[in-house]
């Protein structure tokens, strides 16, 4: 199998994403080049292919362009991260080589452990899961977490312990939640697992919990949720049920005029910044939830394609990690972490390989 452009480019990758989570001001958009040297990889070794593993991205680069004309610099951005990954992954077939998640996970918790180097250094540690608070908390869980459901996947049960020991110390609920749900979904047999992991009933209960999410911003169970756990809704959700509240009425959002095309390319961010800056002077505000970012800007249809396209996968493994993903979307601004959808199609392109693995044994 000739695999060479796919372990330069991977070497490529690995070190630009270190660079870009060391820590280090200077080299923190490193990674944001690694669409030139991999293109002139793939020149190099004359393989001129394309695959379809980050066909659900290219999509929405495309809902993207006729309105990416009118954005700013931050709205460029956002589209440019989407491009990074969507470019990588539709010019290299990773599952040609073979990477150790083992390592991997050390890799990880290295770039940790340099990310944490104030919060080592200061000696004032504060964890509570409950409140999600915790001095180490990191978008890395999210990436870990892949590894952890990974490892859970192909039963390396101890791996799967030590990735999610790791995922409890970065503190982010939903990972943890994510894992949870997976690792039980795995336990059931397979007839239900088809059926759960089926793409229609995946993106049938995406639209549901999308509707719940928008009932939730506009107020309908805060009542519910003041007598039943004696907190807001806003404190609840971390702050997100105030930034889809405000991304809602500021964009006018109904079911019917966002069916077939949203508010445009970077709408919602720069509705956030508006907002942000006129009433608490703070930028560069998130809407922590990319499905909902996904409708606001692209429309209903192009979020139910999304959807379907990440989550119809061959196997019942590819389709348990794309469904962790379908998750966090709901919940983050994972789009735009290079670091987490790195990780995501690596780890896709391993469970592709062992399904050629195994269809070629004997």
């Amino acid at each position: 199998m000739d695999n060479k452009a796919e372990k330069y480019a991977f070497g490529i990758i690995i070190i630009l994403l270190g660079f870009s989570m060391s820590g280090v001001h200077i080299l923190r958009y490193a990674f944001y080049l690694s669409p030139l040297f991999c293109f002139f990889i793939w020149l190099a070794f004359g393989n001129f292919k394309f695959y379809n593993y980050a066909t659900p991205f290219l999509l929405l680069l495309l809902a993207g362009l006729p309105s990416v004309y009118d954005v700013d610099f931050n709205g460029f951005k956002m589209f440019y991260f989407i491009f990074v990954y969507s470019f990588l992954f539709s010019i290299f077939n990773f599952s040609k080589i073979e990477i150790d998640f083992r390592w991997m996970l050390f890799y990880l918790f290295f770039l940790f452990i340099l990310s944490m180097r104030g919060v080592l250094g200061s000696g004032q540690f504060s964890f509570s899961i409950m409140n999600s608070e915790s001095s180490f908390e990191s978008t890395l869980a999210f990436p870990v977490g892949l590894i952890a459901v990974y490892f859970f996947t192909v039963k390396r049960y101890f791996w799967f312990l030590l990735a999610s020991a790791l995922c409890i110390l970065m503190l982010k609920r939903i990972v943890l939640l994510a894992i949870i749900a997976l690792v039980l979904l795995r336990l059931c047999n397979k007839l239900i697992q088809r059926l759960i992991l089926n793409p229609y009933v995946v993106t049938l209960g995406s639209a549901i919990g999308l509707v719940i999410c928008i009932e939730f911003a506009t107020g309908s169970f805060d009542q519910l949720i003041h007598d039943t756990l004696k907190q807001s809704a806003n404190q609840l959700a971390m702050g997100r049920q105030v930034l889809w509240s405000l991304s809602l009425k500021a964009l006018n959002f109904n079911y019917f005029d966002y069916m077939f095309w949203g508010a445009g390319e970077n709408k919602v961010v720069y509705t956030l910044n508006h907002l942000f800056m006129n009433a608490f002077k703070t930028q560069d505000v998130r809407l922590h939830n990319d499905l909902l970012l996904i409708i606001l800007q692209y429309g209903i249809l192009i979020f139910l394609a999304f959807v379907f396209m990440l989550n119809n996968r061959y196997s019942l493994e590819q389709r348990g990690i794309s469904l962790f993903m379908t998750i966090i979307f709901m919940t983050d601004n994972v789009l735009i972490y290079q670091h987490v959808m790195v990780f995501y199609f690596f780890i896709m392109s391993q469970l592709e390989r062992a399904d050629k693995l195994r269809s070629s044994s004997p």
